[in-house]
């Protein structure tokens, strides 16, 4: 897989990613598999990530993060939360090798940080001209 980033929107219930297709520096986006019967990525991918994620409580119960705990491949303790790298209490990306997979269970302050961002931009630029 050449791509920099990959994004999975899907409702599998069987990985179509397999950890051999992600190469260093790679960024994953996990959003599609939102129970514990979905997945989109194969667990192994896991193990090879520092997983970012938006929700604790909801992440364990979704997906490759589910599964990969359930296999032991990953550990609670390894969870990255979101806000943590955002406010600097937490490291995500410390090199261009690092394969990052955040894992996006559609919490709300996500679309709320976005419409702002979203508002802002688009006042900056009316206002610019």
């Amino acid at each position: 897989m050449g791509s920099d980033i990959v994004t999975t929107l899907t409702a599998a219930m069987e990985p179509f990613i397999s950890s051999d297709l992600i190469r260093p520096g790679t960024h994953l986006n996990g959003v599609g598999a939102d129970s514990k019967t979905k997945i989109e990525f194969e667990p192994e991918v896991l193990k090879k990530t520092k997983i970012v994620i938006d929700d604790l409580a909801q992440c364990v119960h979704s997906g490759e993060v589910y599964q990969g705990l359930e296999k032991g491949l990953v550990a609670k303790a390894y969870l990255i939360p979101l806000g943590d790298v955002l406010l600097g209490k937490a490291r995500g990306r410390t090199s261009v090798d690092d394969i990052t997979f955040f894992k996006s269970t559609g919490v709300a302050f996500e679309d709320l940080i976005t419409a702002i961002l979203v508002f802002e931009n688009l006042v900056l630029y009316t206002h610019s001209y």
